[in-house]
């Protein structure tokens, strides 16, 4: 049965909102965005934070200037659970305008459409944020090194599991888990594939 709708207002309308009243020339504090989502802080500045690493073309220095409060945020999460407000250092972080313009314009239509599907459920999944946070923080660990169009896959991961947060949808969680999963054995996977391959070059110059 399809569990009662989020009481407080949609990402991609605070996010059309917040672009609206500041334009692109007027940054934005982390902070303001948490009085307007609430108890939905740490998903929601996840979300924010990792929806510009899923934009194909690389940004020179985004994942340097987004990794580090990814990491903290996540890992507050982990320790501290979504009761917890965000941590001083980062609800100060100034997140561009023209950034939020960006998401707002090509970021809002999208997200509307998944909160027309998207619903609180499973709620034994969300209410395990500790362990979201974790699996958060990997993923934001990664982010940190700049690897030209290799970020878009944990971004992907990153902007799921804090989605199924902000709307307390556990099925959209256990869809970035699962992914989790797959990535890290493809990547292994691929990884052990490589040192076979660079093994035997060494072997043939040898």
């Amino acid at each position: 049965m399809r569990g009662a709708a989020p009481q407080t207002r949609a990402v991609s309308s605070i996010l059309k909102d917040l672009s609206a009243r500041n334009g692109e020339r007027a940054d934005v504090r982390l902070a303001d965005v948490a009085a307007l989502l609430g108890s939905r802080v740490h998903g929601a500045a996840i979300l924010i934070l990792a929806l510009p690493e899923t934009i194909p073309a690389p940004v020179p220095g985004l994942s340097s200037l987004l990794g580090v409060p990814l990491l903290i945020v996540s890992l507050h999460l982990a320790i501290f659970g979504e009761r917890g407000g965000l941590p001083a250092r980062v609800a100060g972080m100034p997140v561009p305008g023209r950034l939020l313009s960006v998401l707002a314009r090509y970021g809002s239509p999208v997200l509307r459409r998944i909160e027309a599907v998207s619903y609180p459920r499973l709620a034994r999944v969300v209410r395990r944020e500790r362990a979201i946070g974790w699996l958060c923080a990997f993923w934001s660990l990664v982010l940190w090194f700049p690897i030209p169009f290799l970020n878009g896959p944990p971004a992907t991961l990153l902007v799921l599991l804090s989605w199924g947060l902000v709307q307390r949808d556990g099925a959209v969680i256990l869809v970035g888990a699962a992914g989790s999963i797959a990535l890290i054995v493809i990547t292994v996977f691929l990884g052990d594939i490589a040192v076979d391959i660079l093994r035997s070059l060494i072997a043939t110059d040898g």
